[in-house]
């Protein structure tokens, strides 16, 4: 092996685990953002369901059985 592919073995390893910590982050990000956009859904359909039942509508009665 010469000098120059030893030193990229070298940068290799030691880039790895920043990779993979890149990587894991993006993944806690994505899924912390997929968390925010399912609450955001819950809310918008909770409070649907609240104009709904305060206007005395029909439809209440079937989504609470």
């Amino acid at each position: 092996m010469s000098h120059r592919e030893l030193l990229m073995v070298e940068m290799k390893r030691i880039n790895l685990p920043n990779m993979i910590l890149e990587l894991r982050t993006e993944r806690l990000l994505r899924i912390s953002r997929l968390r925010q956009v399912l609450t955001l859904v819950i809310h918008v359909k909770v409070f649907r369901l609240f104009q709904l039942c305060t206007f005395g509508d029909k439809q209440c009665e079937l989504f609470v059985k």
